[in-house]
């Protein structure tokens, strides 16, 4: 390519392959988080010196299923990667050479609706308070709190485009939440922030569908001769879990589906 040629640039080109293929929507994705191994439903038990069991705080307020904490997530993001480089020079100009590879391990915020019964925040203050007990400052067992979320991309169709395992991941810090008197119409938000080791890609088929549940309606009428007739409308939900995706129902509220 030379100065004074024709660009490959093509407008047509460009708006064949965006209305062919589409676009990656902000709104369309899926957060995957299991509950850690530790029983989140008993008393801590850790032992002092004189073998008297000490703390004894309890862990065990929340029972909310993993599918409610994937539903009410309002926000999310897929992690960085980075490649750290240093100067490198042997005669002349220096230049860039790769030294070690970044995961952005230091924290994945993630941001959650909260629920009238604050099951959400009591799910993951449990989680935070096992890891750490605050009466003994015992640590647990790494295997014991860590989990292996997932992150998936969907496409307008709902069905996972792209996806990657956030591993060895765990609640590091739960964002204070506020209280006012005069915001009547606003509702509560938690931002937990990740750790974890490193992130991966989910190797799965582009194409693949998701397994989608659907909704019966019921819908009677009379025929000619005067019978009632009861014909069944099976209307699919669009959601990988037994819950509706948040941005599936906002669709639904605000009239876009």
């Amino acid at each position: 390519m030379t100065i004074g040629t024709f660009s490959t640039f093509n407008l047509s080109n460009f708006q064949a392959e965006v209305l062919g293929k589409g676009l990656a929507r902000v709104n369309r994705f899926e957060v995957i988080i299991p509950r850690p191994s530790i029983p989140l439903n008993q008393r801590s038990q850790q032992r002092g010196f004189n073998g008297a069991i000490v703390g004894g705080e309890r862990i065990g307020t929340s029972k909310i299923p993993p599918q409610r904490i994937s539903l009410l997530c309002e926000q999310a993001a897929f992690p960085l990667f980075n490649i750290n480089v240093k100067p490198y020079r042997i005669y002349g100009t220096p230049y860039q050479r790769p030294v070690t590879s970044d995961y952005g391990g230091d924290g994945l915020p993630i941001t959650f609706h909260v629920d009238r019964e604050m099951t959400v925040k009591r799910f993951f203050e449990d989680w935070a308070r096992f890891i750490i007990n605050r009466d003994t400052f015992n640590v647990a067992f790494q295997q014991q709190y860590v989990v292996d979320m997932e992150i998936y991309q969907l496409d307008e169709f709902n069905r996972r485009s792209y996806g990657i395992k956030i591993v060895e991941a765990f609640p590091r810090s739960l964002n204070q939440m506020e209280l006012n008197h005069n915001a009547q119409n606003q509702t509560h938000r938690l931002i937990v922030l990740f750790s974890y080791r490193k992130w991966m890609f989910i190797n799965e088929n582009p194409n693949k569908s998701l397994d989608l549940p659907s909704l019966e309606t019921p819908q009677t009428r009379v025929d000619a001769v005067g019978e009632t007739r009861v014909t069944t409308t099976t209307t699919p939900l669009g959601t990988t879990t037994e819950f509706q995706p948040l941005w599936y129902i906002m669709e639904i509220i605000n009239g876009f589906t």
